[in-house]
């Protein structure tokens, strides 16, 4: 949802884990048009994890997120 109707402060991209087992996304980065660094996180087979545009925007979402964009990098 990257350009969301609702507004800028409610974008992020969604990426899921599809295979069957679970991965590390250490430093995995986003390039581009979006810049960020994922976190030492797990995530499982057939989880998902969010960037998000405004931490604040997500908060009680309950949503898994990894982060943001670094700044200025939008």
């Amino acid at each position: 949802m990257y350009h969301t109707h609702e507004g800028a402060r409610f974008d992020y991209i969604e990426l899921q884990n599809i295979s069957e087992t679970s991965i590390n996304l250490n430093g995995v980065r986003l390039a581009g048009g979006i810049k960020s660094t994922f976190p030492d996180m797990q995530l499982g087979a057939g989880e998902y994890v969010i960037v998000v545009s405004d931490m604040s925007a997500f908060s009680g979402s309950g949503a898994n997120i990894a982060g943001h964009p670094s700044p200025g990098a939008r």
